[in-house]
């Protein structure tokens, strides 16, 4: 459905789509297999063969599933949404919170970088009062130590 829908905007503009980003409207890696086989599609050579360096997956940070994207041999970007600095806050804005930490989420995604040398994104979302009150315990210095 999303491969059509690519074709459909280049159609339509009669540009080539060159990066690609899947996230919201539900958790991409949630879907892991469809999404996995979505990308070996959206890059092979035969068909729309976009670099897997341009395509990006969003994640709020399913380790199983980053785990697993850490040993499929792909160079996308993996979007990793933290959203806060510390564990507390994070479960008052994020359901996931509550069954993986933020350590559990980042260690696996810089499993990505390290054996994939592809990209990582940190997501974060500035929330007046919760997420951008300095000094906080676990602030986003501590989070970036990798």
């Amino acid at each position: 459905e999303i491969l059509g829908q690519i074709y459909e905007i280049q159609k339509e503009t009669g540009e080539r789509v060159s990066n690609v980003v899947v996230m919201g409207m539900g958790e991409p890696m949630a879907n892991y297999g469809n999404v996995m086989d979505f990308v070996r599609i959206l890059s092979d050579e035969n068909s729309l063969h976009i670099s897997q360096r341009n395509i990006t997956i969003s994640t709020c940070g399913l380790v199983p599933q980053i785990i697993a994207l850490s040993n499929e041999g792909l160079k996308i970007t993996l979007a990793l949404s933290l959203h806060a600095p510390n564990d507390e806050i994070r479960r008052r804005i994020m359901p996931i919170a509550n069954k993986y930490s933020i350590d559990e989420s980042w260690m696996p995604a810089g499993l990505i970088l390290t054996i994939q040398a592809a990209g990582l994104l940190l997501n974060i979302v500035l929330l007046t009062e919760l997420t951008t009150c300095l000094p906080m315990p676990g602030n986003w210095q501590d989070v970036l130590k990798v």
